[in-house]
This record gives C-alpha cells, structure tokens and sequence, in this order.
C-alpha cells in the first residue's frame, strides 16, 4: 500500500529540492564571512569576555589541553617522566597533537595554536550549511546557521582552542557524513566520531546523535548492516587511533625509562573538582539547576531549544509510531544536555555540541517534522475558523503575560536563598540546600497546561475544513511533559532574580532571559509546533532577536570590542625576566606563557597546592631556578600554605595585572622566585 493511500506524508526528510547553485553558494560566501569576520580578527587575542566568564577556562584550560604541542616542538617530548608534563594528554591526545601542528607550520606565536582548532570549526559550520541546504533553500540554510553562530557562548568559545568546541565540531562533521548515502562517507564518519574519545571521554553521550545520522539514510539494503558497519569502523577508526598515540609517545617513555602506559599513568590528571557519581542526590540537585547562574544568561532561550523543543518532537514520533533514526536524534539531543547537566560544576561550553547541531535540528522540525499523518482530502480552511484562532492566541497570550507578571511578584529573597547556589565551582560553592524545581514547579505545571491547552484549540480551530470531517491535527499529548520541562528549564533562575546584590548578573538580567525562555517556550508549544520552515523563521528571529536585545547586548558589546593581549605581553616581559632553563610555576602558567619559550608547570593535578608540585621540582633538579606566578595576598589560599610549611620563600620579581580567575576582573598577580630555604642556608 502506498504513503498516499495510508494517508502518511510521502516525501523523506532527507529529499532535496531543486536549488540554484548561484544562490547556494553565494549563501555559503555570505555566511563565511559573517563568520570569520567574527573569529579571525581576534584569533591572537586573550581568550573569553567577562560577561561569559567561567572559572578556569579562559584562564587556564588551553594552556591544560594544549601544553604538550609546545613541548614537543620546543624540547622534542609531549610528555615527561621527570620534567613537567602535559597531564592530560592521556584522555585529550588530540588537542595536544593539534597545537604542535600548529606551531610545526606557524612557529611559536599566540595565535599557531589555534589555527588547527579554526580550521576544523569552519569545516563543521560548512557542513552544516549545505546539509541544511540540501535540505531546505540556500536562504534558510544561511538563517539557520547565521542565526546560531551568532550566539554569543559559540562566538566567544571559537575564538580559543576549546576542547569542548572541537568535540561539538567532531560531532557535527560525524552525523553529517553519517547522513550520506555512501559507505566511505560512513566511514569518514566513524572515523570522526572516534576522533572525539582522543579529545573528551564525552564520546560515549555523543554517539547517539551520529548513530541517529547513520539511521537516517541507507547504505546498504538492511539498517542493521549500517549499524553494524558503523559500529566496526568505529571501533577500528578508535583502535588505529590508540595506537598511533602510543607510537607518539614512544621516545618519551623511553627517555624516561618506562613503559608508554606507566608514563600515561603517572601523567594523566582528571579534574580533582568533578564529584564522584554517588551521592546521586547532588547530581539530581545539578540537573535541576540547568541553566543556572550564570550560564543561563548566556545560553538563554537556546536552552528551551536544546531540551523541551526536540524532546517534544521525539515524544510525537513515538506516539505516532515513528522510530527511525530522526526520531533517535530527536532524543539524543536532550539526553546528551541532560548528561552534561549531572557534572555538578556545569560550564556553558558544555553544551556546545547541542548549540552547534541547533541547525540541523530545526530543518528536521521543518522537513521530517513529528510524523504527523496528512489529511486524506486537502481541505481549504475557512477565513472565519483563521479569525478565531487568531483570537485564542491572543487570548492565550495575555493569560501567559498575566501568569508571569504574578510569578515575578510573588516571592522574597528569604523564600528563594536556599534554592541558589554557584554551582559553577563544588570545591568553594556547595549545591543548593533544596532542588530547585520544587520552587518553580508551581509555575512550570500552570505555564505547561496553559501552552498544552492553546497547542491543542490552536491547532483544532486552524484544520478545521469545510468538510464536516475535520483534518488531523498534531498529537497533543507529547506536548505537556515537553512544556513542562521547557518551562521548568526557562525558570530554573528564578531564586537568582530574586537575589539582586548577590548573584552574578543583576536581578533584571536573570528576569529578561527567564521572560524570553518561557515566552519562547509557550509560543512553540501553542502556536509554531510542527510548523513549515515559512513559520519557523520568523518565529526564531522573533526569539533570538529579543535575546539579543535583553540579555545579550553586553555580550555583543564585549565580543565586538577589539581584543587584548595582555597575556601574550605577559609572557615576553617574564622570558626576559626569567633564566632560559628556569621552570615558572602557578596554576594559570601553562596558558599565560603558551607563547614563550619557557617551561611551566601548574597546579592543577595537586587541586591547586603548589607545595607538592614545588617540592616535586626540586626533587627533580636541584638546581633549577623556579619561579612562581600567583596573587599575593592574606586571602589567597596557595600562598598561605607556602608560607606555613616554611621550607621555600617567596622573593617578588615583578608584578602584573591579570583577569581573576573569580570574575574575570583585573588583579595583582606577581611573579616570585621561590628560594629552598634548606638549600640558601647551607649554602
């Protein structure tokens, strides 16, 4: 029996329609420039703007993740038993081999580490364009990725060399070669997804969304045999990889005098500040603080997008009986989400990957759509039923602003303090005493049916025909649990916006972004739901566009600004402070000086005690001059433990003015020699 006889839509999601190659390409020019006149410009300068700043990563994590590249190239080891080390080369291999790519072709410079990184994002937004427009037109694809490239967290965070920006770029390149037809696009594929396991143990939350690619399209004649040759291509794509990093790193244990996997042992250092997985409880409190302060304000409504939308699309698949790989997709997005959320430090780079595929996500709304069946007999809706239906929006639409209005009145920073916290760093900000959502539940359950009702009359009204059979309309019922969770995401900031004074952003800040995420959430759910892209756009410039214009134009403002280049002017002034053989130590080094040719050495696998990795040093090589980076100050924990174990002391070399690692804000950071008190006295 044919599509048309059972009444299902016949056309695939995956068919294109006729396009011009003018206007594709000259699409894809426009976007290009619009993209690089973005990134380009700033590719040497410091990394991150305060109004997105996250503790560590702007101040610390390249230098983290792409040390040993520098140690190569310089000192011919990317890893060293006995000298400082690149900690996490053994489950980031892949950042490391890059940044010595880049200084193998760009020299020592602040900007060669980073070029690889570029190249590869650009590489991952150029698929998405054309997979979108082969999907859609030239001009929706340019919207779509125009649009989300413009978010100011995927601006600001391809600008560095984020692992976490090459893992939603590995992704992006995966499930787009996987939605070929072809096995060598299957393979190149796999290979990219296995890519991602030498960049982030990520891989295994984001293999979902590739595997849904492969589901997409045939390429053999079984779905099983996709499966299963992705799945061994996969494997052997991984295999070859794990064993050509230890074929890197042959010379360096040799030098060392151990085995590849005793050297990966001693070296490699997970973060000592993610919690372990039991208590289950803490976790549970993480996911119902996403997006929380301050990532909500930087990921705003394309936090409701990453979770509520394409879970609401996967939920009206399955009630139709439609399980293939869209409908996989359509859950792997939100799972993945879900997943970041239960680390309990939750950074916004997290999410990248699900920002990136927001493209690919919106032409699968638009094209494959939630598998609704089409009405036997094309029926002409009335002008009447239009008028009334234009009438229950606004209806509806006012008891939404009404129900908002008594939220934001409703409640004292007494009532929401124990549902608040800095999640953004265990060690120092513990959870919330109470989970979130039992504050906000109240709010979410009313918002949820109110746009459940309006999805439902909306769409009953408009398909009602002059026939006396009415059409079939979209499946109502996957829409309440998907609103409620959009609407429990859009106010997860709510006790922050009653805290002005002592969170992060001002009160107006966090109550703009909520407005906007739940007015986003109920316009989707009453009135944009299954719509054609003719709907969809307009409804995703109305929402990104009040983004830009509440939340964030500070952002903008910073992102547009011309960049500084304090720490590449850091690192000259310390090489000419410092010996040529002198190891500088501190927990922001390996970063600050990635452009000099100094050995460093941080702080981090010691959970920021410099004492250990001092006395380490010193072990090491006696006689080596080591110097240390850090604030001098009482408050300053490192410094008092220095001071209290009374073995080294701290001479002041000279002092420079470094973003914090608190706010961003600048602060007194001096460079001291450290002296072994036990070595000058018998000297």
């Amino acid at each position: 029996m044919s599509s048309t006889q059972t009444g299902e839509a016949a056309p695939s999601p995956l068919r294109a329609p006729p396009k011009s190659a003018a206007r594709l390409f000259l699409g894809y020019l426009l976007f290009a420039i619009l993209w690089a006149a973005l990134r380009l410009p700033w590719l040497s300068s410091d990394g991150g703007i305060s109004f997105l700043w996250e503790y560590g990563f702007n101040a610390t994590d390249e230098g983290y993740y792409l040390y040993g590249g520098k140690a190569k190239y310089l000192w011919g080891a990317f890893i060293s038993a006995i000298g400082p080390e690149a900690f996490t080369f053994g489950h980031s291999a892949l950042t490391h081999l890059l940044a010595y790519l880049g200084h193998v072709f760009f020299g020592l410079s602040a900007w060669a580490w980073r070029l690889p990184f570029v190249a590869i994002n650009f590489a991952a937004w150029s698929a998405l364009y054309f997979h979108a427009a082969h999907r859609t037109r030239a001009r929706t694809a340019f919207v779509l990725c125009a649009l989300f490239s413009l978010v100011p967290t995927v601006i600001a965070y391809e600008r560095v060399a984020a692992n976490d920006v090459l893992v939603a770029s590995l992704t992006v390149l995966a499930y787009v070669l996987a939605g070929g037809r072809t096995v060598a696009r299957l393979a190149g594929a796999a290979v990219c997804a296995a890519a991602i396991a030498f960049v982030k143990p990520s891989v295994w939350l984001l293999l979902p969304i590739v595997f849904a690619g492969v589901m997409q399209t045939p390429k053999t004649n079984a779905k099983w045999k996709d499966a299963a040759l992705f799945a061994g291509l996969f494997a052997g794509a991984w295999l070859v990889g794990h064993l050509f990093v230890r074929l890197l790193l042959l010379p360096d244990a040799a030098a060392a005098g151990v085995s590849v996997s005793e050297l990966l042992r001693r070296t490699t250092t997970f973060n000592p500040m993610i919690p372990p997985l039991f208590p289950l409880s803490a976790h549970f409190k993480a996911v119902s603080a996403f997006p929380r302060d301050p990532g909500c304000v930087a990921l705003g409504a394309t936090a409701v997008m990453m979770t509520a939308f394409p879970l609401w699309a996967g939920l009206a698949r399955v009630w139709r009986r439609r399980f293939d790989g869209v409908t996989l997709f359509f859950f792997a997005v939100p799972f993945y989400v879900l997943s970041a959320a239960l680390v309990n430090n939750v950074y916004t780079h997290y999410f990248l990957p699900a920002l990136m595929l927001q493209p690919v996500l919106w032409t699968l709304f638009a094209t494959a759509g939630t598998g609704d069946p089409m009405p036997q007999t094309t029926q002409p809706t009335r002008r009447g039923n239009d008028l009334l239906a234009q009438l229950a929006d606004i209806a509806f639409t006012v008891v939404f602003l009404a129900a908002w209005a008594a939220l934001v009145m409703s409640h004292t920073p007494s009532e929401a303090s124990p549902y608040y916290s800095r999640i953004y760093n265990t060690l120092f900000h513990p959870m919330p005493k109470h989970n979130v959502w039992f504050f906000t539940a109240p709010y979410a359950l009313v918002f949820a049916l109110l746009s459940s009702a309006a999805f439902a009359t909306l769409n009953r009204v408009r398909r009602r025909g002059t026939l006396s059979v009415p059409a079939n309309v979209p499946a109502a019922g996957p829409v309440f649990p998907s609103a409620l969770l959009g609407f429990g995401v859009a106010l997860a900031a709510l006790p922050a916006s009653c805290l002005d004074g002592t969170a992060v952003h001002p009160a107006g800040r966090y109550l703009a972004t909520m407005f906007v995420s739940a007015l986003a959430c109920h316009l989707f759910f009453s009135d944009f739901a299954g719509s054609r892209v003719c709907r969809i756009l307009p409804f995703l410039l109305v929402v990104l566009g009040l983004n830009a214009a509440t939340v964030w134009p500070t952002a903008l403002r910073e992102l547009l600004a011309p960049g500084t280049h304090v720490k590449a002017q850091t690192a000259a002034a310390v090489a000419k402070l410092v010996p040529k053989n002198a190891l500088v130590v501190g927990e922001r080094t390996n970063d600050l000086l990635m452009s000099a040719p100094i050995q460093t050495a941080t702080t981090f696998p010691t959970a920021g005690d410099p004492v250990p990795v001092l006395d380490a040093a010193r072990k090491q090589n006696p006689g080596r001059p080591v110097y240390m980076l850090m604030p001098m100050n009482p408050q300053n924990l490192n410094y008092r433990k220095i001071l209290e174990q009374d073995r080294y002391q701290l001479v002041k070399v000279k002092c420079f003015r470094l973003p914090s690692f608190k706010d961003g804000k600048p602060e007194d950071v001096w460079l001291c020699h450290v002296i072994d008190k036990a070595r000058a006295d018998h000297r």
